[in-house]
């Protein structure tokens, strides 16, 4: 990873069980920095990504699942929503690029910080290829 300048926090690590990598985020500024390790040993070599925010402000408070073959990431934004990431996990894995797919959902009212939660794949089993990822929150 060598050494890197400008993050912002939330850091988030996770263990991606069906392709046996490490993935590794930060926010810094108004983008992620994400880390994807190009074998399963966690001190290894890692592939860079740079995902900006597609809303206003910083992409705060992220949650990420493992879906089928996408790393969903939510995050509480400004003005009052929230934004979704999808982005293509084997890609990610492979080193290639990759194009996020973002979307907004309002808030409920009443919330001033709310944010959407992805359902995440934890253990050997994937659901069914063609199911869709869940995103969930209160109401």
């Amino acid at each position: 990873m060598g050494t890197q300048t400008g993050g912002s926090g939330d850091p988030v690590i996770l263990f991606d069980n069906q392709s046996s990598r490490w993935f590794i985020s930060e926010m810094v500024g108004g983008a992620f920095r994400i880390y994807v390790s190009q074998t399963p040993n966690p001190i290894g070599a890692y592939f860079q990504y740079i995902v900006p925010s597609s809303g206003t402000g910083i992409p705060d408070y992220p949650k990420y699942g493992i879906w089928n073959d996408k790393l969903v990431i939510t995050t509480n934004q400004t003005p009052p929503n929230s934004n979704t990431y999808i982005l293509n996990r084997a890609n990610m894995a492979a080193g290639s690029p990759v194009t996020p797919i973002a979307f907004m959902t309002d808030r409920p009212a009443g919330y001033a910080l709310q944010n959407t939660g992805p359902a995440d794949v934890d253990g050997p089993l994937n659901p069914d290829a063609n199911s869709k990822a869940i995103i969930l929150r209160h109401r």
